[in-house]
C-alpha cells in the first residue's frame, strides 16, 4: 500500500540536515549534489554490472547435462 509522497517531511529533513551541516561547517546543497552523483554513479556501475555479455561460441556441442546447466542459470536469471 503506497502512501501519498509528504513534501513538508521532505522540507524538514532539509531543513533539519541543513542545520546539522552548517554546525559541522558543510553546505546542504553540495551534500544533496554529491549523493545525486554518487548515486548516478551506483546505478551506471550496477547497470554495466548487469550487461549480459555473449559466451564465446563453443567449438563442441554441449552435453546434455551442459545444456540443463545453461537452461538452470537462464531461467535463475529470469526470475530475480
Amino acid at each position: 500500500m503506497m502512501r501519498e509522497h509528504n513534501i513538508s517531511l521532505d522540507v524538514t529533513i532539509i531543513l533539519m540536515s541543513d542545520s546539522l551541516l552548517k554546525k559541522c561547517g558543510g553546505d546542504v546543497c553540495q551534500f544533496f549534489v554529491d549523493h545525486a552523483l554518487r548515486c548516478a554513479t551506483e546505478q551506471e556501475a550496477m547497470e554495466r554490472q548487469n550487461d549480459e555479455v555473449e559466451p564465446p561460441v563453443p567449438t563442441k556441442p554441449l552435453t546434455s547435462k551442459q545444456k540443463a546447466a545453461k537452461r538452470k542459470v537462464l531461467a535463475a536469471k529470469r526470475s530475480s
